[in-house]
């Protein structure tokens, strides 16, 4: 098992290990959705993608809303 230092870490850890697991569920147009650990890893990973082409560093800070 990887060294986990940070929540990052954590994060991927679980998602590898979880991957096809439910992450999170919620309710749309009345009926229950779910999405796995794999397919939030994507969504976190577009963002970060999206957050350096706009010209995030390492080191800045952000908040997200």
């Amino acid at each position: 098992m990887p060294s986990i230092q940070t929540v990052n870490d954590l994060f991927r850890a679980a998602a590898t290990r979880y991957a096809r697991r439910p992450m999170l569920r919620y309710k749309r147009d009345g009926k229950w959705q779910s999405e796995t650990f794999a397919q939030w890893r994507t969504e976190s990973e577009t963002w970060a993608r999206g957050l350096i082409a706009l010209g995030l560093k390492a080191g800045d800070r952000i908040a997200v809303l």
